[in-house]
């Protein structure tokens, strides 16, 4: 059970998948923007499998750390993965199989368009920023945590909730427990659309 408590604490938003669409993970839970959650409550499982996370979240408050470098990364332009060229499918079928198989990508510059939310840690006080990418039939998402250079400062220095943004940064990962994530190191960050009700996202 440590290894599954290990991964439920840190999908927090990290690699939210199978499943969660964008109403339940941004709308259904009730936890916008910089509302304080905690970890397990930005997830989506069993109500056994959210107690073991939170137990072990509970435990373990300092072991993720989110900060990026003050000094800016050096990009590869073009990048050597554009993301925001392909079709909503393509970027989630793609991200997902970089967060799985995340050798292949640690060290290279990644682009990529999504829908941006935070989650705050009320243990830590730590916020982590997060792109969503779902697929068409909006039945499947992942999101990739970014952080940016330059010490910035939330909210002010950051896109406004649920705005369509794109970031371009390098591709690394960190570990928790026996678990691997990945995340991307990004200098700043491109406003593509402001946010609008998360609804009409759906068609609803």
């Amino acid at each position: 059970m440590k290894r599954k408590n290990n991964w439920m604490a840190i999908v927090l938003a990290l690699v939210l998948v199978a499943g969660l669409t964008v109403g339940f993970l941004l709308l259904g839970q009730g936890n916008r923007g910089n509302t304080a959650v905690t970890p397990a409550a930005a997830s989506a499982f069993s109500t056994q499998e959210v107690t073991a996370a939170a137990t072990t979240a509970a435990q373990q408050p300092q072991q993720i750390n989110l900060a990026a470098p003050s000094d800016a990364v050096e990009l590869a332009d073009p990048p050597h993965v554009d993301l925001s060229r392909f079709n909503s499918n393509m970027a989630f079928a793609t991200l997902m199989n970089m967060a799985v198989d995340t050798g292949p990508y640690i060290g290279q510059t990644v682009k990529m368009r999504g829908l941006y939310y935070s989650v705050t840690f009320q243990e830590t006080g730590d916020v982590m920023h997060l792109l969503y990418v779902g697929d068409e039939a909006a039945c499947c998402g992942i999101g990739l945590e970014f952080r940016l250079t330059g010490n910035p400062k939330h909210p002010e220095d950051y896109p406004p909730e649920y705005s369509i943004v794109e970031v371009t940064g390098i591709f690394g990962t960190f570990q928790f427990g026996d678990q691997t994530y990945p995340y991307l190191t990004a200098n700043d960050f491109v406003m593509v659309e402001e946010p609008t009700d998360l609804y009409q996202r759906r068609g609803g």
